[in-house]
């Protein structure tokens, strides 16, 4: 990424957040037990396709999650959407 701005502050901060955006992976998962996504913790991403394995494999934290509930009998069933966000790239 190239950034001619002459505030270094301004540049860095901008390289910063646009190549943050690029490492976000946005998921939708139903009925899982939802305790096992929580904020701060870490989850690690192994795909079996190896086309993306070099691109997307590493450690992601949860970035925002959208869950609905519904009714299924006498039991509840969740569906999400769930946005993560990679610290750590693996190689």
């Amino acid at each position: 990424m190239r950034n001619d701005t002459e505030n270094q502050y301004m540049a860095s901060t901008y390289t910063a957040q646009t190549n943050a955006a690029s490492d976000v992976i946005t998921l939708r998962v139903l009925d899982f037990d939802i305790s096992a996504i929580a904020p701060n913790k870490s989850i690690k991403l192994i795909f079996e396709d190896t086309e993306y394995t070099s691109d997307y494999n590493g450690q992601y934290i949860l970035a925002g999650m959208n869950s609905s509930f519904r009714s299924s009998g006498d039991q509840l069933a969740i569906s999400s959407t769930i946005v993560l966000k990679r610290v750590i790239k693996s190689q």
